[in-house]
């Protein structure tokens, strides 16, 4: 009856120390059904953050990954917060398989991600003096990141449209 408990601590002043006790004390108890409740409710208090979190702990990974895609990782890009994006999406790693649309949705944010970190490095080098030291290698990637990122950015609109819900 973890839940249960859970819902009458939210009523009493100091309800998130008690709350978080609870949890506490109840961990071995803690399933996928308490997890997904609870997750539900992160998310109806607007707490996605922490909805995210206790689907990826209950293993599930899809729900998770909507959550990433549609409502994470549209703030980190709007903040080009990158480290971020490359944080919420790499613990997906090794169960891409068990997530509908990886490949069109969290792989591509991914694959965003490392462009935009190498295109950074690739542009650094070339403002400092150092064109002369940057072979043509470097140029040919410069300008491959640059046409890939702009169809990554092209795709994104519909990686994190709703109708994957």
């Amino acid at each position: 009856m973890l839940q249960e408990a859970a819902f009458v601590l939210l009523h009493i002043e100091g309800r998130e120390k008690a709350i978080k006790d609870l949890l506490a004390r109840s961990a071995p108890k803690i399933d996928e059904w308490v997890t997904r409740g609870l997750a539900l409710y992160a998310l109806d208090t607007g707490d996605i953050y922490n909805a995210y979190e206790l689907y990826l702990s209950a293993g599930l990974y899809k729900p998770a990954h909507n959550i990433a895609v549609l409502e994470l990782a549209p703030d980190a890009i709007l903040r080009r917060d990158l480290d971020l994006l490359r944080d919420i999406f790499e613990r997906f790693e090794g169960k891409e398989g068990k997530i509908d649309g990886w490949s069109i949705r969290g792989e591509i944010i991914l694959d965003y991600v490392h462009i935009m970190h190498r295109l950074a490095g690739l542009q650094e080098d070339l403002s400092q003096d150092r064109a002369s030291l940057v072979d043509t290698s470097s140029t040919r990637e410069l300008d491959d990141l640059t046409r890939r990122v702009l169809k990554v950015l092209g795709l994104l609109p519909d990686v994190m449209a709703e109708h994957w819900y």
